[in-house]
């Protein structure tokens, strides 16, 4: 059931009474609830009075509207009564994570600077929450949709909205491919503009659905496949906390996505030179290696620091074929690759405490560049000698009456009976 009313409040109050039949059945009965934990938070947001709640709220109204949820609650209670120091059950499976879940449509407002750094506010639209419980709410479609019918520009449009994430410092990839999404608090106006290691204590981070979903698109056809597949990889930069999850992007990503990057950021913390990771100092040049593979980079920037690399654990070293500490970035494998994709990238920016590495790949991207543009004069001048070799050549080469010896050949052969006449 939908309604037409452009009043605001009578809005509101509409999807107030649908959601209210909705949940009546389990009210005062035991069985669980069908609604998943995302619904079960936007139903307390648009069924409360207030314009905002805290967390606090909503799982108060959860368990007060729920029986299931209640006598879950009650269970609880009792057991830490008995036992104070057992093992405390979650009331409402997933709570945590949803009201961090990337698709739930909420406003999530960070409070006053003078309260608690985790006090948040949450707050919904009811055109938002309408669509998100549209499921239940919504007579379900039929049919099929002409998508490839319509004109590639929509097409496009709609890719873009699809796999463009909100504004933000980036996709954050861990090792094993999950993805994380770091966003403005909409009521700090001091946030940081950036996510580098200072700011880290205010982050606002939200949880994606896993890539193969996101992208479950591209295996409607080949043809949607083709047109949308560099749309995510273009749109959303992305963002690398560790040299192991570095490892792992250039090991997981093909070629065929990779090249399609647009925008990268690595991550390096101080401290992961103590770390017992042998496997990523060994593959690092390959991994550096891989992200060549880049087509079109047109920001990268790194933030890591001497140490790491000129101070790194024994084993880690050994990894990399060296028994002592390396006492240039120039005797470091892979140290060369990683210039090289610092020149091929549009915007390249190295932050942190590292005055050796900056030296380093000033002197060696200059290197680069230098050589690149002897190889490009080389070339024009080849090709500048090619072209006149050939006009001297079509010039000496044709004598006088050459031409008409030409046209009477072309005219043999457009013309079979007159040479078999002859």
């Amino acid at each position: 059931m939908t309604t037409n009313t452009t009043d605001p409040k009578a809005a509101r109050a509409q999807l107030r009474q649908e959601i209210s039949a909705l949940i009546k059945p389990y009210t005062s009965t035991l069985p669980q609830p069908p609604f998943s934990t995302g619904e079960l938070i936007v139903m307390a947001l648009v069924c409360r009075d207030k314009q905002s709640l805290k967390a606090a709220d909503i799982m108060h109204w959860i368990v007060k509207q729920l029986r299931f949820y209640r006598n879950r609650a009650l269970e609880e209670y009792s057991q830490r009564i008995e036992r104070i120091w057992s093992e405390t059950k979650v009331v409402v499976p997933g709570f945590n994570e949803a009201l961090c879940h990337y698709d739930l449509p909420v406003t999530r407002t960070l409070g006053p600077r003078s309260e608690r750094s985790d006090h948040f506010t949450y707050s919904i639209t009811t055109a938002a929450a309408r669509l998100y419980l549209r499921s239940y709410l919504a007579n379900g479609s039929t049919g099929k949709f002409p998508f490839l019918r319509l004109p590639a520009e929509l097409r496009n449009h709609i890719y873009e909205l699809t796999f463009s994430f909100a504004d933000g410092p980036g996709l954050s990839v861990n090792k094993s491919g999950g993805l994380s999404m770091l966003v403005q608090h909409p009521g700090d106006d001091s946030y940081a503009k950036d996510w580098w290691p200072g700011n880290r204590g205010r982050y606002d981070v939200r949880q994606l659905p896993p890539l193969p979903e996101i992208l479950a698109l591209l295996l409607v056809c080949k043809q949607v496949f083709g047109e949308a597949l560099p749309y995510f990889y273009q749109l959303n930069p992305l963002h690398v906390t560790s040299l192991e999850n570095l490892t792992a992007l250039a090991q997981r990503m093909p070629p065929s996505r990779l090249e399609h990057l647009n925008h990268l950021s690595i991550e390096l913390d101080a401290h992961y030179r103590y770390a017992n990771d042998v496997e990523s100092y060994r593959r690092f040049p390959q991994t550096v290696k891989a992200l060549g593979a880049i087509k079109d980079l047109k920001t990268l920037e790194i933030e890591t620091n001497d140490k790491m690399w000129l101070s790194m654990r024994p084993a880690n070293r050994q990894a990399l074929g060296r028994k002592t500490l390396f006492k240039k970035f120039a005797q470091i494998p892979g140290m060369k690759k990683l210039a090289e994709l610092a020149v091929s990238a549009g915007s390249f920016n190295l932050r942190g405490e590292a005055p050796e590495l900056r030296k380093y790949l000033d002197s060696e991207m200059e290197m680069i560049k230098k050589a690149r543009d002897k190889q490009d004069g080389n070339q024009d001048a080849d090709s500048g000698k090619g072209k006149k070799r050939k006009a001297t050549a079509e010039d000496t080469d044709a004598p006088s009456g050459g031409k008409k010896r030409t046209r009477r050949m072309k005219q043999a052969v457009s013309s079979p009976q007159e040479g078999d006449a002859a």
